[in-house]
Formats: structure tokens, C-alpha cells, sequence
């Protein structure tokens, strides 16, 4: 028999049982000279990769030897060689080898995303101008545990913590559903007819969820409606745990806008048009005065804080397409125009999407007679303004710590990634 020492660096992962792991190498292919050619097959299916012998090189930091499912065939052996950090098979000619490894020591949950990326092009994708990593489609295995609930992740993101500081990839979760409809803002009778100010830095639902009743864990006062109209809302049993808060910190929050008002440009601003806008110095208010644009408060494009609200531009990256209007078709019609039945591909294969109520953005729409108006997505699939003190669903967003873990799970709503700091 000849002895062959392997060495394989793996490129995917699925989790199964709490372990991420669970894949076998199954040596079925063969060269001449004895040498072994090692396939790689993922169990479920997802993938497959070649691996050759790699003398000199170490197993990836985590990944240990499952003895008890490997096995060869015909007498041929394998081992862990500990020493070497290597997987040694001792194979006759023709033999084949299943090698079974596991990764019980928890890896960088931005790293794991990025690492499933060239194995899910049905449910991942990178091609916005940053090449983000997002979830698409109508139910992506995106799933976690958060703050004892489901949430989901929206994708991998470079980001900031300070406004002078390095940027790291660091997941976007967004809460699964939403913690209530309430007011982006409100105002007094006096200021914009009442309607509220579109600026996120003062906004009451702000507030709310960064120190507010949410952030406490709490029940308090929250604002829907015109005119500062307020009602009680209890966050004692979904507000942020500190348990949750340990793995979040600040990031900065790219809050601008379109350039244009939204009275002239809402038939032609596609997905990408509102990424780029969002990270511009473009603020929401663009008019100059008159009963709804009468505010005073200074405007910024962006905004330093915990949680947020999802961008439309994260709303339009999330569909997949289907089979009328592909993805990159989707992506060229304006968000505005989604709710037409022409295209009912891209919001029906949009997991962001829901058909059971308006959900509020982050972003604030310039309008030419409004400094109220804010984009939100109602329940027809299109992206639209809406004064801030409408009531829409809220569904809260937070930057994990790059350093946070994922330590099992599968992604999906019945066996969600679980987290640690």
C-alpha cells in the first residue's frame, strides 16, 4: 500500500447538528503513479470541488478529523497525524476514502457568509457597486438567532465604527418581523403641518429604538400620527436584551439621498441609483419654505448610531428575479414601477417583501413642497414616499462586531445560525 498524506483547504461549509461541518472527501477519482485525486462533495448536494495532494501545507485552523464516520474501503487506512496537522491514507490502488471533517471551534460568522457565496448563486449574490455579499430570493437559509427571536442576515458589509476609523466586514441583520407601526416622526401643528421632519439624527422612531423604550427593553411612549399624536407601546418582552447589545456596536449610517425631488425622478430611479444615493452628501430637504417645509433642523448624510432601518436599496437587492424578469432585469426597472403586474417577479421573489404591511426605510425623500416625506415600501411591492408621521411597521436593523461567531445552525427558520460574541 502506498501512504499519501492530504492536506485539503475547504472553500464551503454547511452546518448540520450544531457542528458546522458534516462534508466528506471521497477519493473516487484516480491519476496514474497510485496518486489520488480527492473530489469533494458536500452531503446535501450544494457543490463540488477537486483538491490534489498539498505536501507541506496545514489543515485550516478549526477543522478536526471525525474518526468515527471516516472510513476506506478494501482494507485501505486513514489517520489524523496530530504532529502535522494532516489526514494520513494509507490506500492501495483503486481504494476510496471518505473523510468526514468538523469545525468545532467557531469561525467569524463574516467569513462563513463569505465563504457560501460561489456555492448559492441562487440565493447570494455581490453585484451592487461594492460588491456587498446579499441574500436574494423569496426565502434565502439566512436565518439567526437574535435577541432570543428570528432575524435575518442581509448580507456582509464593509463598515465603519467611527467616523475616522477602519472599515470591517461586519453582517447587517434585520429583525424577521416587525416590532410595531408607528411614526417615523412627528411634529407640532406648527412645524410642516404637523407631518414631522424627515432627518434620521432627531427622528422619534430614532430615539426609540437607540435609548428609547426598544433600546431599555421597556414600555413607554411612542409617536403615530400628525401633530405629535403619541400611544403607548411595550417593548418589555422584544426590546433589545443586553445579551444583544454585547453584539452590536456603533456603525456610520449612510443617510442621503436622491439628488433629484422625487416628484420628477420616481419612474426612473432604479436599485443602484438609490445605493449610490444613499451614500452621497444628499439630504431630504430640498425645499425652501411654505406651510409642510417650514422646519429649521440642519440636515446630515450621515448618522452615527445602533439601530437603524433597512435602505430601499436593500429592499431591491434582495429579489432574485424569476423567470419573466430575471434579477438583472429587475434591477434595471425603477423601484417605483415594481408594483406593477409586469413585474411580479422581482417583489414575489424579494425576501424583504411582505404582504402584510408598509415597512418604513431609513432614507429621507426630497420632495419640492415637502421636508417631511420619507421612503417606505407599503404592501404593493413598490418603493414610495410617505409623510413621517404615517404609521408603517418597523422592523429594526443592527451591524453585528466583526468579531462575533457562528458556533451551529443551518440558516433556516427552523434551524437558525446561532451566535457568539
Amino acid at each position: 500500500m502506498k501512504k499519501i498524506t492530504i492536506c485539503l483547504l475547504i472553500v464551503g461549509i454547511i452546518t448540520s447538528l450544531g457542528i458546522i461541518g458534516s462534508n466528506y472527501f471521497n477519493s473516487s477519482e484516480k491519476l496514474s503513479n497510485d496518486k489520488t485525486l480527492i473530489s469533494y462533495y458536500v452531503e446535501t448536494g450544494e457543490g463540488t470541488g477537486i483538491y490534489e495532494k498539498q505536501d507541506g501545507t496545514t489543515w485550516p485552523e478549526g477543522y478536526v478529523l471525525n474518526e468515527e464516520k471516516s472510513n476506506c474501503d478494501n482494507g485501505s487506512t486513514l489517520s489524523w497525524d496530530y504532529n502535522n496537522n494532516s489526514v494520513v491514507v494509507t490506500a492501495n490502488k483503486g481504494d476510496s476514502c471518505k473523510i468526514y471533517m468538523d469545525v468545532k471551534s467557531a469561525i467569524l460568522l463574516a467569513d462563513y457568509v463569505e465563504s457560501l457565496l460561489a456555492s448559492n448563486p441562487n440565493t447570494m449574490n455581490n453585484d451592487d457597486p461594492d460588491d456587498n455579499i446579499r441574500y436574494m430570493g423569496a426565502n434565502p437559509n439566512n436565518y439567526v438567532t437574535f435577541n432570543n427571536e428570528l432575524w435575518r442576515m442581509i448580507g456582509v458589509f464593509d463598515v465603519k465604527s467611527t467616523a475616522n476609523g477602519k472599515a470591517e466586514k461586519r453582517v447587517k441583520l434585520i429583525r424577521a418581523d416587525s416590532i410595531g407601526s408607528y411614526s417615523w416622526d412627528s411634529s407640532e401643528a406648527s412645524i410642516n403641518n404637523g407631518y414631522g421632519i424627515n432627518e434620521w439624527s432627531q427622528a422619534d422612531i430614532m430615539i426609540t429604538l437607540n435609548s428609547g423604550a426598544y433600546w431599555n427593553r421597556t414600555s413607554g411612549t411612542c409617536y403615530r400620527g400628525s401633530k405629535n399624536s403619541t400611544m403607548t407601546c411595550d417593548f418589555s418582552n422584544n426590546g433589545l436584551m443586553d445579551s444583544s447589545k454585547n453584539l452590536i456596536e456603533n456603525a456610520v449610517w449612510s443617510v442621503g439621498t436622491i439628488e433629484k425631488n422625487w416628484d420628477s425622478s420616481y419612474v426612473t430611479t432604479i436599485t443602484s441609483d438609490f445605493y449610490n444615493a444613499e451614500r452621497s452628501n444628499n439630504v431630504g430637504k430640498t425645499c425652501t419654505g411654505g406651510t409642510y417645509c417650514n422646519d429649521t433642523v440642519s440636515r446630515a448624510a450621515t448618522w452615527i448610531g445602533q439601530v437603524g432601518l433597512m435602505y430601499p436599496s436593500d429592499y431591491g437587492y434582495a429579489t432574485s428575479g424569476g423567470n419573466t424578469y430575471s434579477r438583472g432585469a429587475c434591477l434595471k426597472v425603477a423601484l417605483y414601477n415594481w408594483s406593477n403586474s409586469a413585474y411580479n417577479d422581482c417583489i414575489s421573489n424579494d425576501w424583504l417583501y411582505s404582504l402584510s404591511g408598509n415597512q418604513w426605510t431609513i432614507t429621507p425623500t426630497p420632495y419640492s413642497s415637502y421636508s417631511s416625506y420619507v421612503f417606505y415600501v407599503p404592501s404593493s411591492g413598490l418603493v414610495n414616499r410617505n409623510v413621517a408621521s404615517g404609521a408603517s411597521r418597523i422592523r429594526p436593523v443592527v451591524y453585528l462586531k466583526a468579531s462575533v461567531k457562528i458556533t451551529g445552525g443551518e440558516g433556516t427558520s427552523t434551524s437558525p445560525y446561532q451566535l457568539s460574541a
